[in-house]
C-alpha cells in the first residue's frame, strides 16, 4: 500500500460511539495495508474501548502517557470498527464514526 510506512498517523475506529482516535503505525505486515498501531486515547473518554489492566494504568498516568497497542488491524477504506484508514484531508466533522462520512 503506497505511502504506508511506519510513523504514519492514521485513524483508528473505535468502537461505538467514540469514533476515530490518532494512531501511529510501528508494524507493517503486508502490502494489502495490515498493521500494528499504538493508538492514543483521549484519556478516560475512551474507558469503554481500553483494555482493564490498561485503563487502570490511565488511572495512575496523566491522560497523554497511555497508548493502546493494536495488533494485525486491517485498512478499510470505510474506517469500519477495529479498522484503520487515512485521514481525512477536507473539511470533515472528525467527532462523527467513520460510518457516517
Amino acid at each position: 500500500m503506497d505511502g504506508l510506512t511506519i510513523g504514519r498517523i492514521v485513524w483508528y475506529s473505535v468502537e461505538l460511539g467514540s469514533g476515530i482516535r490518532p494512531a501511529m503505525v510501528t508494524h507493517v505486515w503486508n502490502s494489502e495495508g495490515m498493521v500494528n498501531l499504538y493508538v492514543f486515547p483521549d484519556g478516560s473518554y475512551d474507558a469503554s474501548w481500553i483494555p482493564a489492566e490498561d485503563f487502570k494504568t490511565l488511572q495512575v498516568l496523566k491522560a497523554w502517557q497511555l497508548q493502546v497497542l493494536k495488533t494485525s488491524v486491517k485498512y478499510d477504506v470505510d474506517g469500519a470498527i477495529g479498522t484503520w484508514c487515512w485521514p481525512k484531508r477536507e473539511d470533515q466533522d472528525t467527532h462523527q464514526s467513520p460510518g457516517s462520512w
